[in-house]
This record gives structure tokens, sequence and C-alpha cells, in this order.
């Protein structure tokens, strides 16, 4: 990739309300220009620190439905491993949503399982550290934990939105795969 591609990347992860970064981009794909991509980042978490999102649309970030999908790198996509049919529809569907929401001006957070566990659930919206979803879109999600899905029912009976989008968990227990 390109040193723009590789800012531009990063530009859209600040502005999709990614808040702390790790990058394991290594110095020599950046030919040189390495010091000039960490500069402007360290300034745009600097001017982003403190700094309150108010995007009440949290889409969920599917990781239990891609993890059984996973490829070493020596043999991932980028090397010509096949993306799963499961795969392809969240990666379609996560796309969809972000082109449709940020065409129509408004903001939303990326958030997981973990998130949604922990937050607290008052007047249909679930908060933690600052961050409030009244709305939840989950894109092609064939499984979630159960104590979850416990607290994405207890959210919708306290006013709270979840939208299932091309796809919702079973309520029965069996193992999720593709040509099963």
């Amino acid at each position: 990739y390109t040193f723009e591609q590789e800012v531009g990347t990063m530009d859209l992860l600040y502005m999709c309300g990614i808040n702390h970064i790790n990058s394991y981009l290594s110095p020599e794909r950046l030919k040189g220009r390495f010091k000039e991509y960490a500069d402007y980042f360290a300034r745009v978490a600097y001017v982003m620190r403190g700094s309150v999102w108010n995007g009440k649309i949290g889409l969920y970030y599917p990781i239990e439905n891609m993890q059984g999908y996973y490829h070493p790198e020596y043999f991932g996509i980028n090397n010509g491993a096949p993306i799963s049919a499961t795969e392809q529809c969240i990666q379609d569907t996560i796309f969809s949503f972000c082109n449709n929401i940020q065409n129509s001006n408004r903001d939303f957070t990326v958030i997981d399982g973990e998130w949604i566990k922990d937050a607290k659930i008052e007047n249909g919206v679930l908060s933690m550290n600052g961050l409030e979803i009244s709305v939840l879109v989950m894109p092609a999600v064939t499984y979630i934990d159960s104590a979850v899905k416990l607290k994405l029912q207890e959210f919708e009976s306290n006013g709270g939105k979840v939208i299932w989008e091309k796809a919702k968990p079973s309520d029965v227990d069996a193992v999720v795969c593709d040509d099963a």
C-alpha cells in the first residue's frame, strides 16, 4: 500500500471512533516516511484525547463469527487463502452499513461483545465510559455469546433497538460452519 493509503486507513479508523491504535506497520513498508506517519498520528491522538463521542449508533464487531475462519499469515487471504461465504457476508454487510451511515452524515461506534457485557442499561441506552448506544446494528451475526444475547434482550426490553442485518443467531446450540 502507498503512504497515502496507509494514512487514509488510519484516518478512517479515527473517524469511525477508534480511540486506541496498536500499529504493527513496519517502517520499511512506508519507504522512509514512517516518522512522518508516526508524527501525524501522534498529533491526531493528542488532539482526540479527552474528546467525547456522541454517536448513539453502535456497530457490533462479530469477531466470534470470524475466528473459526482465521488463517495463519503464511496462508492468509493476502496469500491466496479462500474467503468463506460467512466471512464475505459479514464483510459485505459491514461495508454496506458503513457506506450508508456515512452517506447519511451519522456517526457510529464499533463495539464488541465484551463492551456489551460490561455496559449498563438505563432508559433504552447501553452505556460505559462515557459512550452511550441506543441503536445497535448486528451485521450478519450467526453466533453470539449467551451472556451478550441476554444483555441484548434486556437492552431491547428497556427500550433499546437491535437491528439484525442479513442474519440472526439461531436458538439452537450448534456448530456454525460453511458446508455443514
